[in-house]
């Protein structure tokens, strides 16, 4: 299934990166692109900042060590770690639940503009 990559993904990626500004894994600070813990399909979570990750493109894509896409289970360990295991379960519960993704993409602009 293709996701389509609209306004507010486009803005959900560049918060991610601007918070964090460096691959969270490995430190380097090149070619950054954001990765979702729980992935774009769940629209509960689609937006929520806390679920989405800096990555340079090794760590996102090309390690056979340590990928976000090649060693999901790896991925997942480290990110429940740096999240906190509570977080991450408030995170999973929630993407688990329904939210149209209209709606999750309005709140997430608007609470991006009531915080300017």
């Amino acid at each position: 299934m293709k996701i389509k990559i609209n306004k507010a993904d486009k803005k959900w990626s560049q918060e991610v990166r601007k918070r964090d500004g460096k691959c969270l894994y490995c430190g380097r600070i090149e070619y950054l692109s954001a990765h979702h813990l729980f992935g774009r399909s769940k629209s509960a979570t689609r937006f929520i900042l806390d679920n989405g990750f800096t990555l340079c493109p090794n760590c996102h894509v090309f390690s056979p060590i340590f990928s976000a896409h090649r060693t999901e289970q790896t991925f997942k360990l480290w990110a429940k770690k740096r999240l906190g295991l509570k977080r991450y379960r408030e995170l999973e519960k929630l993407s688990n639940t329904y939210k149209s993704r209209k709606q999750a993409e309005k709140e997430f602009l608007d609470n991006l503009q009531e915080n300017l």
